[in-house]
């Protein structure tokens, strides 16, 4: 927020907002594969991964060990999940609990969470409000989010925003979205080309629950059943979008981070059920 303060009505950041959205509407699901670097205070992990994912809550992680044999698995479809670990043969079955993800590989976050973040396509909580849009040095926008606190009404915060939209980006304007913002916020920053960087969540006073970077943009397969993207042809469902190769993320509060490095992406809006249940011949013990 180093930059130009902006009207919520800007034409320019409006355009990146809507093409930012199309691409998160049509980006439902994903396969393949990564290396993912995983630490935390009891926990650390390094090792290439299988990973197919679908919006909003389904999962698959396949850990894989020396010469290609897989050497854990987490899948979920939302409601229950399964992990198998072929070093002990152990495998447990449950409800997904927003704590699940936590104890078996130390990431802060709700299945929700993750998948919007490694399909690169996190949206805004309901429970937040735009306060606040700014132009930076390098020409890139940050988008800055209010949450909605129960000493202050939703309606404050419309007018917050409304007072923005109408025009009114001076300091005091601007000044009065960043007291917004720290009473707890979200913020998405965009490169000149519309591509999100980053997204940082923060609690009252400042402080970063996590920091997620999206790095390396490249061109990947896209197997949409519609084509939605502009400039696509209707009927021609496979295309290719630029997706960042490399997903950081950063949990400061709890000494926690990963990275994902992805060495292959197919993005698609629909995966089979069966990816997200334990293989029968895991669930057999076979």
């Amino acid at each position: 927020m180093s930059g130009e303060h902006l009207a919520l009505d800007d034409a320019h950041a409006l355009e990146v907002v809507a093409e930012y959205r199309v691409r998160v509407q049509q980006r439902r699901a994903l396969r393949g594969a990564a290396r993912v670097n995983l630490e935390g205070p009891d926990f650390k992990l390094n090792r290439p991964q299988r990973i197919a994912i679908e919006s909003p809550n389904r999962l698959r992680f396949e850990v894989i060990g020396l010469f290609d044999v897989l050497a854990a698995m987490l899948v979920s479809d939302g409601r229950e999940f399964g992990f198998f670990d072929a070093t002990t043969g152990d495998v447990r079955r449950g409800p997904m609990t927003a704590e699940l993800l936590w104890r078996l590989a130390q990431l802060d976050f709700e299945a929700e969470e993750v998948v919007s973040i490694l399909l690169a396509a996190p949206m805004p909580s309901s429970f937040v409000t735009l306060v606040g849009i700014w132009r930076e040095p390098d020409s890139g926008l940050t988008f800055g989010y209010a949450r909605l606190q129960p000493e202050h009404s939703f309606e404050e915060g419309v007018r917050t925003a409304e007072n923005a939209a109408a025009g009114h980006v001076g300091d005091r304007a601007s000044q009065d979205a960043v007291d917004a913002l720290g009473r707890g916020a979200e913020f998405f920053r965009f490169d000149s080309t519309g591509h999100l960087r980053e997204m940082r969540v923060v609690d009252p006073g400042w402080v970063t629950r996590f920091r997620v970077s999206f790095e390396d943009y490249r061109e990947v397969a896209a197997d949409f059943a519609s084509a939605e993207s502009p400039g696509d042809a209707p009927g021609n469902a496979m295309s290719k979008q630029l997706f960042p190769m490399r997903i950081s993320v950063h949990s400061p509060q709890v000494g926690a981070w990963a990275r994902f490095e992805w060495k292959r992406v197919m993005l698609t809006d629909a995966l089979p059920d069966r990816l997200f249940r334990l293989p029968e011949s895991i669930a057999s013990g076979g």
